[in-house]
């Protein structure tokens, strides 16, 4: 069992990580784009932060430095951090307000000006109006998020760090692999560069429902031709032919019906329910955009981003009062789950916008929980944080008991 000791130096840790000297609300350009008037408010400098991140990768992976894969894997990680700028992060603002009794908005915003935003991080999530995904997710959605992916980015990227840092094992295997696609017919890298964006929702349709709070999930792609769904056709055809249908489409049988996989314009989708999908993607059925804590949520928000996440309000109406009891008498014993999620302030409807501009990048969540609002805008985050780790330890001790973290002469376990 994990020691005590061990237990305080990981919260310790986390506490310290967050524990960034506050400034007075002086004018920043972080400033600008938070409610300095909210109920929180903080300016922190980033440079402080990231140099702490930097310390501890250093201190956490010296041990491996002997090691030629790990190496490889080092150069990588130091140069993609060079190349995305990180260094140059000024300072973070975040604030939390209550705009009605309902409804509370957290900000945060970094600055790093556009001029400064290279390198292959700012590459692979463009900037743009989001894929309109919330156009085609259906207005019952439980849970959802959609996000902008440029898949030419990583192909390039992966293209680049093999080249430049991998070894002959490491190139040859990368070179067998996309060989081995094309044996099949599956172009892996045309495949990847069609993708614009990835997209996941949960629905939960009061009149369909399989099981409490679920009646359909579907993952959503939006891609620039058919490359990703002729190559699944391709692999199906070949394994198992009796999955596709005449119509071109792939069926998988599942033990809560099943799952199909076809294309319908500029998406890929792969859902249990292939007709509410096709449905809302043609606009016969009413999309997210409908969905009452949606249109209240997203007010203010930006039209233009990287992504966003949606929680409906019947995740604490339905699904958490369904689910909660199920957790093990152990764990429940240790931690009031149902407590923990009423200060937390998990249930109301949550909606998130990632974006950036042209000082920076933020995020704008409004939600209907003022426990969620306080959680994730308060100064003391980082007690927080260090807070839920113990919890979580305390309810599974074993989490840290591994071959890769053991006692050690010189940090013996001296309690239970």
């Amino acid at each position: 069992m994990m020691s005590k000791m061990k237990k305080i130096f990981l919260a310790v840790l986390v506490a310290v990580g967050f524990a960034v000297p506050q400034l007075s609300a002086q004018q920043s350009v972080a400033a600008k784009y938070v409610d300095q008037d909210g109920f929180t408010y903080a300016i922190r400098d980033c440079g402080y932060m990231l140099s702490w991140i930097e310390e501890v990768y250093k201190v956490g992976t010296a041990k491996l430095a002997s090691d030629p894969k790990f190496v490889i894997f080092d150069k990588v990680i130091r140069e993609f951090w060079k190349e995305c700028n990180a260094s140059q992060w000024g300072y973070a603002a975040i604030s939390g307000k209550e705009v009605s009794p309902d409804f509370y908005s957290i900000k945060q915003f970094g600055e790093l000006p556009a001029a400064k935003r290279t390198g292959w991080l700012w590459k692979l999530s463009p900037n743009s109006r989001t894929v309109p995904f919330v156009d085609v997710m259906p207005k019952h959605t439980l849970v959802g998020f959609g996000c902008n992916f440029n898949g030419a980015a990583l192909v390039a990227m992966v293209d680049h760090y093999v080249a430049k840092f991998g070894d002959q094992q490491i190139k040859d295997g990368y070179a067998g692999f996309l060989a081995q696609g094309q044996e099949q017919g599956v172009d892996v890298k045309k495949i990847l560069a069609s993708i614009e964006g990835l997209s996941f929702a949960v629905e939960a349709d009061p009149a369909r429902l399989v099981m409490p709070g679920f009646s359909s999930a579907a993952l959503i792609l939006a891609v620039k031709d058919r490359s990703l769904m002729d190559a699944v056709l391709q692999i199906a055809k070949t394994e198992n032919p009796g999955l596709v249908t005449a119509a071109g489409e792939i069926l998988i049988p599942t033990e809560y019906g099943a799952v199909a996989i076809f294309q319908v314009g500029k998406y890929f989708v792969a859902t249990t329910d292939p007709a509410g999908v096709k449905n809302v993607i043609a606009g016969k059925a009413p999309s997210l955009k409908q969905n009452p804590d949606y249109i209240r949520y997203s007010a203010g928000t930006p039209s233009a981003g990287i992504g966003f996440m949606f929680i409906s309000s019947e995740l604490g109406k339905t699904v958490l009062p369904a689910y909660l009891p199920l957790i093990p008498a152990e764990v429940t014993q240790k931690v009031d789950v149902n407590a923990l999620c009423k200060v937390i302030g998990i249930g109301p409807a949550v909606y998130s916008v990632y974006y950036m501009n042209q000082d920076g990048c933020g995020t704008i969540t409004n939600t209907g929980s003022k426990g969620l609002a306080i959680f994730c805008s308060d100064s003391s985050m980082g007690m927080a944080a260090s807070y839920q780790i113990m919890a979580l330890l305390g309810c599974y001790p074993d989490l840290l008991n591994t071959d890769d973290f053991q006692e050690t002469d010189d940090f013996q376990e001296v309690t239970e």
